[in-house]
Parts: C-alpha cells; structure tokens; sequence
C-alpha cells in the first residue's frame, strides 16, 4: 500500500521513496503514470476498493486504466486570490 512517511537520509529511502512520471498506461496523450524508481516493474494503482498500491504491471485493460491519472483543475479554492 502506498503511504505517506516522513523523510529519511539515506540512498535506498530515497529511490524507494522517487516515481517517475511517464505518459499513461491507458492514455498517453493526455493521462500520466507513476513508475517505482527502485521497482520499475511496479506502478502506482487505484484499485477497486480506493486504495493505492504499487503494483507489478499487468498488461491488462483494467490495470492500465486504475494506472493512469489526469491532472485537474481545483474542484473549488481554499483562498481567494
């Protein structure tokens, strides 16, 4: 499962810790995916359930799509400009 942890000062930390950002598994002209710096058979995933993990590729239509992300703009703003 992926989850969020304070920084640590050492290499294997820190490539654990990196995705590389790579054009989407479903949409590679307008999704991204996030590809495991130290497990790049490994990619982040939203599975059914709301969870994200990283997981190994599967070369299948549902896990390109749970695998793929959009950026968007802000459903509403915290502070006025």
């Amino acid at each position: 499962r992926v989850n969020i942890q304070t920084s640590e000062e050492n290499l294997v930390w820190k490539q654990h810790a990196t995705w590389r950002q790579m054009p989407g598994l479903s949409d590679e002209k307008k999704g991204v995916s996030f590809q495991s710096v130290s497990h790049p058979n490994r990619y982040i995933r939203i599975r059914s359930n709301g969870e994200a993990w990283l997981d190994t590729f599967e070369d299948t239509p549902q896990f390109r799509q749970e695998a793929t992300f959009y950026f968007r703009p802000p459903q509403f703003q915290f502070w006025p400009e």
